[in-house]
């Protein structure tokens, strides 16, 4: 299923991108027709992508000879152009050039002055005509006369290459009679023989010549391997391109510089040395593939740092955890040939890369990550909690609390980022949970925020699990995958064949067990403390023993009977659980398998938001970029729905008031944007189930209240009742969230519970997925409880829920001091 669907996608990434390029047609909708993207040349023609060679470029327009003021800022062009120059969210740069351009201006005291132009042929302008002081380039590449060039700090190879089922057997030396793209400057291969023998096509950018290849509309493309894999792996593609025999060209890459600088050159060849000497040059040069990837090993590396219980080194050297065992399972399935190595955090923070390591069995997936390595579908979700001492759950029970106090966090964690908007706290770190239990009970620190599920498990190992209070719901939910170098796409596209089956495995499930279940209680200390009275309780049972034995007789022809309608019950519920199984599975699968392509559609339509579009155009691509935004939330909402029994935790002992007045804090921006106001009418007892159900129980019933309602001040009252009269039903000791919103037509009320049904499809009400009340209910039923409501148009909906109570704990009070959470 996942190589049908990423097939089809694949096509769609294609089509749409090609269909807002345009392909030289005659413009639709009153358009003015546009200038055809590429330019066809016979066999043996010289293409004329560098007319202006030394003797026709355009005259400098300031003078060589006058040097500017030592603080004048250094003007650099770019284009936004992946991997050597991009944009960020925030308008800042990235990029192999843009980094080594910073760092060496920031040795010699010099800054940066960035002039974005349209292609690269404006870029290499720019250099000739004047306009631009500084740009790396080629040592082929003809900047014009008015420019020096810096000692070289990379060697960029240029490459023939082809689509991966049509490249076998192709040699560049002997190969003819082909369409192959090029991208200027290139124009040395218009005079050799490979431009001989073959028709060249023009490109005016990068990623439209890789898409014209997938497309299959030319045959080869001439790129240089930087340029190449970057592209091709923004668009998830890097598994289907592969470089054609050894490579066209090697060149030198050095920094051009126009020679109103040339006295900075000394110090630039010295920043340059020193970037190499210490090691800055080769990081760069390895994040971002400057000279190339290197072939994919027969053996992989898999770094592994000591995280427990995700990663574990062992002190003979062996190394063990969750995502080891995970890994060592994918690559069973995949036919991947792994070594582990250890590796410190250090390491670890910088990334795998040629040289050190291939890839990372498990890390959370950040956006900044994502810049230095390359992931899969992501295998587990994480989650980050706080945790205080009994008496402090008061006072701490969100992140803004933590303001003007100390917290410990371990260190490189997502926790530092979360932290990060918290005026005047401050941040004590440490490697070891041991340390920061300590910290904690010894009133250092006013919290921990750690990852949950390893901080819950070493309490438990410890016995230290009534020391300390877990905060619910979580602050903070991650997602952790496996991360590779870059330079491995089809590594990661055959991973990402065989997880979505794999996450539904028996195998998955045992080790999600083994790692994460919850704790033994019959730990080797309380079995030697009940060793002696269990010796007394046996002699005992044996003549109680003798005694049942012949009654037991006379009851076995019964139980035989009993036994076969068992066996055939059995039978029944396990076809059915298969059943239920395969269907999940296919939403499960199919889920992951949509999500990411559309994904790189909505990022590829950004891209072309960014270039120049006639207005009808552009509101095309626009709305391309809102559907693919919509989709993701439906595929999104499957997906959640696919795994929400899965991904349920243990069940707890949970104070339902806290977890309510904590909702009320994570959606307060919500709430004042909407003038709505939550009201706790009655104390509300604790339930036992795992606390991010009952979260996600009432975030989507408060979530519905607040969005369909038109009255000036919304309320949403949530309380508990010994009865309710619910349709004709009796519910006894129920919940309620009651609303002042539109009501609910009678005709309507059996289709609320539905998935994707919404029964409001006014505008005004915005493009919910109809999944949130679904959830409520398919949570409710499978805790044993059961879900209705009450409602008039016009007059607002009450909705009615059981879960299972906390017997014996009595109803908490809202002005009450028993707000001490529990940990299982």
């Amino acid at each position: 299923m996942g190589d049908k669907w990423s097939r089809f996608v694949r096509g769609c990434v294609v089509a749409a991108l090609l269909c807002a390029h345009g392909s030289g047609a005659a413009a639709q909708d009153g358009d003015a027709a546009e200038v055809a993207p590429f330019a066809e040349y016979a066999p043996g023609a010289v293409v004329p992508l560098d007319s202006a060679s030394p003797d026709t470029a355009a005259p400098s327009t300031a003078a060589p000879d006058a040097a500017p003021p030592d603080d004048a800022p250094i003007i650099v062009p770019y284009g936004n152009t992946k991997p050597i120059f991009y944009e960020n969210r925030d308008g800042s740069l990235s990029g192999a050039y843009a980094e080594i351009i910073d760092e060496v201006l920031a040795r010699i005291g010099r800054v940066p002055s960035y002039r974005a132009m349209e292609t690269p042929r404006d870029v290499v302008q720019s250099m000739r005509d004047g306009r631009s002081d500084m740009f790396p380039g080629l040592d082929r590449t003809n900047f014009g006369p008015d420019v020096v060039r810096s000692d070289p700090f990379a060697n960029v190879r240029v490459r023939l290459y082809m689509l991966a089922e049509r490249a076998a057997g192709v040699d560049p030396e002997t190969v003819s009679r082909l369409r192959i793209g090029i991208v200027p400057p290139v124009a040395e291969f218009a005079m050799s023989e490979i431009g001989r023998r073959n028709t060249l096509v023009e490109f005016a950018h990068f990623e439209l010549a890789l898409l014209r290849l997938l497309e299959e509309r030319i045959d080869g493309l001439i790129l240089s391997e930087t340029f190449a894999m970057a592209v091709a792996r923004s668009l998830k593609m890097d598994d289907r391109i592969v470089a054609v025999g050894q490579p066209l060209s090697a060149s030198a890459l050095s920094l051009s510089v126009n020679k109103r600088h040339a006295h900075l050159l000394p110090a630039i060849n010295g920043a340059l040395a020193a970037m190499a000497a210490d090691g800055r040059l080769d990081q760069i040069k390895a994040r971002y593939m400057l000279e190339g990837a290197p072939p994919v090993p027969d053996v992989l590396t898999v770094g592994v740092t000591h995280f427990p219980p995700f990663q574990e080194i062992y002190a003979d050297g062996t190394v063990g955890g969750f995502a080891v065992d995970v890994m060592r399972d994918l690559a069973a399935r995949a036919d991947l040939r792994l070594v582990f190595k250890p590796i410190d955090r250090d390491i670890f923070a910088e990334g795998p890369r040629p040289g050190t390591y291939d890839m990372l069995a498990q890390v959370g997936v950040t956006e900044e990550r994502a810049r230095i390595m390359d992931f899969t579908l992501p295998i587990k979700t994480d989650s980050w909690s706080l945790f205080v001492r009994p008496g402090d759950s008061a006072a701490v029970g969100t992140v803004a609390d933590l303001e003007g106090r100390a917290v410990a966090i371990e260190r490189q964690s997502h926790a530092r980022a979360l932290l990060a908007h918290v005026p005047d706290v401050r941040i004590v770190t440490s490697e070891r949970r041991g340390e920061i239990l300590d910290l904690l009970l010894t009133g250092q620190v006013a919290a921990a925020l750690v990852p949950t599920a390893p901080f819950l498990k070493y309490l438990a190992e410890t016995g230290k699990e009534n020391d300390v209070v877990e905060i619910v719901p979580p602050v903070l939910s991650t997602v952790r995958a496996p991360a590779l170098r870059f330079g491995l796409g089809a590594v990661r596209e055959r991973l990402n064949g065989i997880i979505p089956g794999y996450l539904v495995s028996a195998e998955y499930q045992a080790l999600d067990q083994k790692w994460f279940g919850a704790p033994t209680f019959w730990t080797t200390s309380r079995l030697r403390l009940t060793a002696g009275a269990l010796a007394g309780i046996v002699i005992l049972l044996l003549g109680w023993t003798l005694a049942l034995f012949w009654s037991r007789r006379i009851e076995r022809t019964h139980l035989a009977a009993v036994e076969a309608a068992n066996v055939e019950l059995d039978r029944l519920n396990r076809a059915l659980a298969r059943s239920n199984h395969e269907l999940d599975e296919f939403a499960f699968v199919a889920s992951h398998d949509l999500r990411t392509p559309l994904r790189g559609i909505a990022i590829n339509a950004h891209f072309l938001l960014g270039s120049k579009l006639a207005p009808p155009m552009r509101k095309r691509v626009q709305r391309m970029v809102d559907l693919c935004v919509r989709s993701d939330e439906i595929i999104t909402a499957l997906l959640d729905f696919a795994r929400l029994k899965r991904a349920a935790g243990p069940r707890r002992s949970v104070d339902t008031e806290l977890s309510v007045a904590v909702l009320r804090d994570l959606m307060a921006e919500t709430l004042d944007e909407a003038g709505a106001e939550i009201i706790v009418e009655t104390p509300l007892p604790r339930v036992r189930m795992a606390p991010e159900r009952l979260r996600t129980v009432f975030q989507n019933l408060v979530s519905n209240a607040v969005l369909y309602n038109r009255a000036p001040l919304r309320r949403v009252r949530i309380g508990f009742t010994d009865t309710a009269d619910v349709g004709g039903e009796t519910y006894r000791d129920a919940f309620y969230v009651a609303d002042n919103g539109i009501g609910i037509a009678p005709a309507h009320r059996d289709k609320v519970f539905r998935v994707f049904s919404r029964v409001h499809e006014d505008p005004v009400f915005g493009e919910g997925t109809g999944m949130g009340l679904a959830f409520v209910k398919q949570i409710v039923e499978e805790e044993g409880g059961r879900v209705g409501l009450v409602s008039e148009p016009g007059s607002g909906t009450v909705f009615y829920f059981t879960l299972p109570l906390v017997r014996g704990a009595g109803k908490a009070s809202a002005a009450s001091e028993g707000k001490d959470r529990l940990v299982a």
